[in-house]
């Protein structure tokens, strides 16, 4: 059941993290469209995610339609190794259920995956950074000060 999903708390801002896999990202540029869903009491935001070595991630934004505004908390959500054939389109489906439960959502596909630019890694380190650049974007963009991954 969604209501006992699990998940690893990431509260504060993603610029705190600094392990030596990340460098200054770029001002983030900010491209919305907005997808109706049917039969749905959820909006579908798409925008591009500027990530380091000029990736660009395709990411989705799942809100409730009657969003509160002072609910700062998004959920994040990382699809499994892409190279193993992972994508932001296998987490659509839990996504859409936060949403619907009130929760604002996010999945995007990493570099190389999906509508992203780039090339997937066998490390794995390039996509630690994908994630990073995800998290700082929506602190940026959509005041988001707490974050689940």
């Amino acid at each position: 059941s969604i209501d006992r999903l699990f998940v690893l708390c990431f509260v504060g801002n993603v610029v705190g993290y600094n392990a030596g896999l990340t460098k200054t990202i770029a001002k983030q540029k900010q491209v919305f469209i907005s997808l109706k869903m049917s039969s749905s009491n959820i909006i579908v935001e798409s925008c591009k995610v500027d990530s380091e070595e000029g990736v660009r991630l395709h990411t989705r934004i799942f809100k409730p339609r009657d969003a509160d505004d002072g609910n700062r908390l998004v959920i994040v959500l990382v699809h499994p190794f892409s190279l193993l054939g992972g994508c932001q389109a296998l987490l659509r489906g839990i996504a859409s259920e936060l949403a619907c439960k009130g929760y604002t959502a996010v999945t995007f596909d990493t570099r190389g995956a999906g509508k992203s630019t780039g090339r997937a890694t066998l490390t794995g380190f390039s996509e630690v950074k994908d994630v990073i650049a995800v998290c700082r974007w929506l602190s940026q963009n959509l005041g988001a000060d707490k974050k689940l991954l």
